[in-house]
């Protein structure tokens, strides 16, 4: 191994580690940060307890204070197509049309149909080859 692909491995090596350090780091904090919210939820939620017991409003025991979780984030809900029919009574009237209204009919071509035509095709195709040789 000559110096130069020492140094190569050496500089990744180096740079693997400093990505471990700063995620590692960013891990530590975003935990730190939660665990403190935590806390001061806890703490807000034991001082208005306690301040209701001494007020005389709360006559039980206060329940020691449940860990904040907060809201996730909400998912778009699509709502399902509807597929069954509306009753009659929700349904428009129909309309009658007028003399000048087109009424289109599309009625199939004459001849053979698409299937037809492969089939003829392919009894074209297998006449026209020439038979194996064995």
């Amino acid at each position: 191994m000559d110096n130069s692909t020492a140094e190569v491995i050496l500089y990744l090596t180096g740079a693997a580690g400093f990505f471990s350090a700063l995620l590692s780091l960013v891990a530590m904090l975003t935990i730190a940060r939660q665990m403190r919210s935590l806390q001061d939820y806890r703490l807000v939620r034991r001082a208005a307890a306690e301040a209701l017991v001494e007020a005389h409003l709360l006559t039980t025991r206060p329940i020691p204070a449940q860990p904040y979780i907060p809201p996730a984030r909400k998912t778009l809900e699509v709502p399902r197509v509807r597929l069954t029919p509306l009753p009659a009574d929700y349904q428009p009237a129909p309309r009658e049309g007028t003399p000048d209204q087109v009424i289109i009919i599309i009625e199939p071509e004459s001849g053979p149909t698409r299937q037809e035509k492969n089939v003829l095709r392919l009894i074209d195709f297998l006449k026209n080859q020439k038979p194996a040789v064995s």
